[in-house]
């Protein structure tokens, strides 16, 4: 294969897969927030139910 057939295939390769990887990382950054406010509800939730709710 010449390098200009290559570069040509990679070319096509990478035009067909930016939009998915775009659309990954997009849900990837979404996925990522919302285990953080899960997170920080879980968190918070514990706090409160250590406090006062020990069944002994």
């Amino acid at each position: 294969m010449s390098y200009k057939r290559i570069n040509r295939w990679h070319q096509l390769l990478i035009n067909r897969y930016i939009p998915y990887l775009m659309l990954a990382q997009r849900i990837h950054l979404k996925l990522l927030h919302l285990l953080d406010l899960e997170k920080s509800d879980v968190t918070k939730n514990l706090g409160k139910s250590n406090v006062g709710d020990d069944p002994e």
